[in-house]
């Protein structure tokens, strides 16, 4: 006999949203794929190549946001001067 799932308003989880202080956390690979828009490889790349610095926490992989901060600096795009 199967066990009935308990309902109610305590039992719900939901997930706060991300404040500032989140949002200058360093950032996962998963976090760090979807911030950039890139492939996990890509990123274990950037990490191997010494392009971004990251550490583990246990299991995981963090990528400080200061190395994501200047990567996107780095690869920023400049505007070309105006041609007369």
């Amino acid at each position: 006999m199967p066990i009935p799932a308990k309902s109610g308003p305590n039992l719900t989880r939901r997930i706060p949203p991300r404040s500032e202080a989140v949002a200058d956390a360093d950032a996962t690979i998963k976090e760090f794929c979807a911030e950039v828009r890139c492939c996990p490889s890509y990123a274990w790349s950037l990490i191997n190549a010494g392009d971004v610095v990251a550490y583990k926490v246990g299991a995981r992989v963090k990528i400080t946001r200061a190395s994501i901060n200047a990567m996107k600096e780095r690869n920023r795009i400049k505007p070309r001067g105006i041609l007369a």
